[in-house]
């Protein structure tokens, strides 16, 4: 006889059997009991849940020549026929058989009568595929079918029903199986056969299994036919593609110690023993959220085992700092997801993660003092404001630099010409070129006559805005670069991670030069892919309303 896994061989025959489904089994049973059993049924839920199963189960249910409290007695001709031959018991595949020829078969046969049961089952599996013309043929048999027909229709997908279907159905939505309940199940049927099976790796078979009965008994089955003899941690561990709490937890602590080269090393290092980087990061997310309930509430029953390695954890940060690193972690692995060169990505949130971690409490300390009302930057983990704000103590007590371009944005506006870039930049930089223009001397020289006093304090930040050749629109290379960088992050977060320590350093004739650090080359050379550099020209494009091209360079002193 053929080999029959795990997941059929132990499917449940009665009611009792079907774990972490006891609301909609008690409700079965009484309508078994009391006679009231429904004309249609709609079983919603995710994979592996029971659907079918419990279908099946009130299909016996319901013809049992001798049910006891509501459950099938499994011993009559009808209970072992229904099982073994599908007497009174018709199945349909929805997703192979979605259109109107197929329903139309299906109620011609549901006009006939049955001879060996009471009442004949249809079961629809994967309903949400019909098409919408097989839908309006089921309608008119659904709503009043004859009184031997019961119909069970099982979907993973019930938003996709019409609310016509929804409106002749009772509803039953299946859970997620909980991770206790799948436990003992799993141990249950070792038990049965013949093995042994530890709690730890119950636990882990179990949360490989996400809520799904049958992912976690297929996974079981994968366990026994791997295993010889007794099954360890480790040998489930390497068979599902969990990297261990320690490992991951090794990088948590990178990544907060501020150590960017040993994080990115120990990533790579799993991925290539044959861990997805996406699962890496899902963990190391898990760790963080568990270390952030441990600093608030202490040990709690899930984390027992690590309470010591947390423990070292808890004084690396603050709360605002994992807050911010589960952000940074959680965009980049949704962007990784669905980008080309998602290793990289996730490797730059990891450089990001282990660099900017001390980062994100200085500007809350320093936007107190200085800029509580100039800059209005209240998302202070965003570390824009930090680098920019130190060398501007000084200008905050003469707000000169405010009036100063206003006059020189709202003049070309009644003369009704658009300024050309040239001229634009011999506006914002008076110094390099004060008799070219010959309109606008005489009026620099004016604006610049009151300024001796304040040029030591104001030198340091030249450049202030150039307003686009379409004189709509505006680049800040100064004060509203940060602004620019928080409005990418709301559409792009992984490209804005990336400009954090962007610096503008000049906009000549249509080409905007872009500054780094020195030791950010490898963050560049992420930027400079074609994706991220037509994404952002687009960006800027809308905001100049005219083309720009994007230089960078890793040019500027080393950031301590």
């Amino acid at each position: 006889m053929a080999y029959l896994t795990l997941y059929r061989k132990y499917r449940p025959r009665h009611f009792a059997d079907i774990i972490g489904q006891g609301h909609i089994t008690r409700a079965l049973k009484k309508a078994v009991c009391e006679d009231r059993v429904g004309h249609a049924y709609l079983f919603s839920g995710t994979r592996g849940t029971g659907k079918t199963t419990t279908a099946r189960v009130l299909a016996r249910a319901v013809n049992c020549t001798n049910p006891s409290e509501g459950e099938p007695c499994g011993e009559c001709q009808v209970c072992l026929g229904m099982e073994q031959q599908g007497f009174g018991l018709i199945e349909l595949d929805a997703a192979s058989n979605r259109g109107v020829d197929e329903i139309e078969e299906l109620l011609a046969r549901v006009r006939h009568v049955p001879v060996a049961t009471r009442s004949e089952i249809f079961i629809v599996d994967e309903v949400h595929m019909l098409s919408r013309h097989a839908f309006n043929a089921f309608l008119k048999t659904l709503e009043e079918p004859p009184a031997h027909a019961i119909f069970i229709l099982a979907t993973t997908e019930p938003h996709k029903l019409p609310a016509t279907i929804h409106s002749r159905c009772q509803h039953y939505g299946f859970r997620r199986v909980d991770v206790k309940s799948l436990e003992e199940h799993l141990i249950d049927i070792a038990e049965r056969e013949d093995r042994i099976l530890s709690a730890v790796c119950a636990h882990l078979v179990a949360g490989a299994g996400r809520g799904s009965v049958r992912d976690a008994m297929t996974i079981l089955d994968q366990v026994f036919s791997y295993a010889d003899g007794e099954i360890d941690e480790a040998l489930v561990r390497d068979l599902i593609g969990v990297t261990s709490d320690e490992s991951v937890i090794e990088l948590v602590g990178e990544i907060l110690g501020g150590k960017p080269l040993e994080a990115v090393e120990r990533f790579r290092s799993l991925i290539f023993e044959g861990r997805e980087p996406q699962l890496v990061i899902q963990q190391a997310l898990g760790h963080f959220k568990d270390l952030l309930l441990f600093k608030k509430a202490g040990v709690f029953p899930a984390i027992t085992h690590l309470e010591d390695a947390y423990a070292g954890l808890a004084g690396l940060a603050d709360d605002d700092s994992i807050f911010a690193l589960i952000d940074l972690l959680a965009e980049s692995a949704q962007a990784a997801r669905w980008d080309g060169q998602g290793e990289a990505l996730l490797e730059v949130a990891l450089i990001r993660a282990a660099t900017g971690h001390f980062k994100i409490q200085p500007p809350q300390q320093e936007a107190a003092p200085s800029q509580p009302a100039k800059q209005s930057a209240p998302p202070g983990p965003e570390l824009k404001p930090a680098p920019r704000s130190e060398p501007k103590p000084e200008p905050r007590p003469a707000p000169k630099p405010e009036p100063r371009p206003a006059p020189i944005q709202q003049k070309p506006e009644p003369s009704k010409r658009q300024p050309t870039l040239e001229e634009d930049i011999d506006d914002l930089f008076p110094p390099e070129a004060p008799a070219k223009p010959a309109p606008k001397p005489a009026e620099q020289a004016k604006k610049e006559a009151p300024q001796p006093e304040t040029t030591p304090a104001t030198e340091p930040e030249p450049p202030k805005a150039v307003a686009s050749p379409g004189g709509n629109g505006k680049l800040d290379l100064g004060g509203e670069w940060p602004e620019h960088i928080r409005e990418i992050s709301g559409q792009n977060a992984p490209l804005a991670a990336l400009l954090l320590e962007s610096v503008p350093l000049s906009l000549t004739g249509g080409v905007l030069k872009l500054g780094f650090p020195e030791n950010f080359k490898f963050t560049v050379g992420v930027l400079q892919t074609k994706a991220n550099i037509d994404w952002l020209k687009r960006f800027l494009r809308d905001k100049m309303d005219s083309p720009v091209e994007i230089k960078l360079e890793a040019s500027l002193k080393k950031k301590r």
